[in-house]
């Protein structure tokens, strides 16, 4: 193997998100893997066991068609699904059973190449994974403290053990970045952010509606202050607000009902940009907590180069973008107050887009390899 010669290696991406659920980190990050590395393979571990709810037999028929020996994506990219890693098998003997098909998987994917092993997802099953695969680096991507999911406490000693293990720790925010470093003895942590695919969020000119769209993508869960959304929209009722994206984890009567809300349902991703282009102000109406405050949006830098300006809850993420064009609000009268200013304030998409520029996955990519090249030099020195 070449010293720096990624052509020559395979990497496999562990990823908590299943491939057809909406576009995140995991998905950017793994076409970017793709441009550099010669052969791919994502591997999807969901952190759940299945119940007996309608939206589990869901999960199980799709993944169940990603068992047809994988899905070529784009040229060397395959995603690996292996059979037991949705099944309630728990323990160290059903660790040991995915462990062994997620290899016989990606051994067949991906031959005898050496490869990384980069894990977005504390799986228990990642240890013997690993030393099945024998990777020569091993790299954990850290997006959420899992250990506030109320998931089995083995998953969340596996995220304590994987931090300590991994050859290298990136981060997806700061208050995860500081964690890490208590946490790794050896000093690799790293701070990636969140990024965007400039060409395709691009503005698009669209013809202003009579009246303003305040607009929010993304999954809609427990984690959108619900009663702020109804409190605000139907207090600005001169407005519209605009939902998009699956349903997950919350009941459809706990959605508010206003007659100014609309809820459009799952969007392709390759349409979003335009339907998006609508919209007056993105809007980020989380709740404030444990769990949210160690998150980074990837939305509010798709609303940002889309040259809308944002309105969101006071994430410490988001609020190291606050300015002009984006605007941190607590509770409904100040929401109300931020939303109505950016709907009047000028800006031009231009200058609104600039504030993302340097924040393209192709950028974020280009650190995570120079970090990548640093490890592997010293294991070969």
């Amino acid at each position: 193997m070449g010293e720096f010669d990624f052509g020559k290696l395979a990497i496999v991406h562990v990823s908590p998100v299943d491939w057809r659920d909406l576009f995140q980190r995991p998905h950017h990050l793994t076409f970017q893997m793709a441009k550099t590395f010669d052969r791919v393979v994502y591997l999807y571990r969901g952190l759940h066991s299945l119940g007996l709810k309608s939206e589990d037999f869901k999960r199980l028929v799709n993944h169940l068609r990603l068992l047809k020996g994988g899905a070529a994506v784009k040229g060397n990219l395959p995603i690996c699904c292996p059979r037991f890693s949705f099944l309630p098998c728990n323990g160290s003997a059903g660790d040991w059973l995915n462990a062994l098909l997620a290899f016989l998987w990606v051994r067949r994917s991906i031959g005898n190449r050496p490869c990384i092993l980069w894990a977005s997802a504390p799986s228990p099953s990642l240890f013997h994974l690993k030393r099945l695969l024998k990777p020569e680096v091993l790299v954990f991507d850290w997006l959420d403290d899992f250990s506030l999911f109320g998931l089995p406490h083995r998953v969340i000693q596996a995220q304590e053990r994987l931090i300590k293990a991994s050859d290298v720790v990136f981060t997806s925010s700061l208050l995860l970045y500081e964690r890490a470093r208590e946490l790794s003895p050896r000093g690799r942590c790293h701070y990636l952010p969140n990024g965007v695919d400039l060409q395709h969020w691009r503005p698009i000119t669209t013809r202003d509606s009579r009246r303003p769209i305040i607009g929010y993508f993304g999954t809609l869960s427990h984690w959108v202050d619900w009663k702020l959304v109804g409190e605000v929209a139907s207090r600005l009722s001169d407005y519209d607000f605009i939902f998009i994206g699956p349903k997950k984890g919350v009941e459809d009567e706990k959605l508010p009902s206003s007659p100014n809300i609309r809820f459009l349902g799952r969007v392709p991703y390759s349409e979003l940009p335009a339907i998006a282009s609508s919209f007056r102000v993105g809007w980020l109406p989380f709740k404030v907590d444990d769990r949210t405050r160690t998150i980074n949006p990837v939305k509010v830098y798709e609303y940002l180069a889309l040259g809308k300006p944002v309105v969101s809850s006071p994430l410490p993420e988001t609020a190291a973008l606050c300015g002009r064009y984006v605007r941190l609000a607590v509770g409904p009268e100040e929401h109300i107050r931020e939303i109505r200013e950016a709907v009047e304030a000028a800006s031009r998409p231009s200058e609104v887009r600039k504030l993302v520029e340097h924040l393209s996955w192709d950028r974020l990519w280009r650190l995570a390899l120079m970090v990548l090249k640093d490890v592997l030099k010293d294991k070969t020195d």
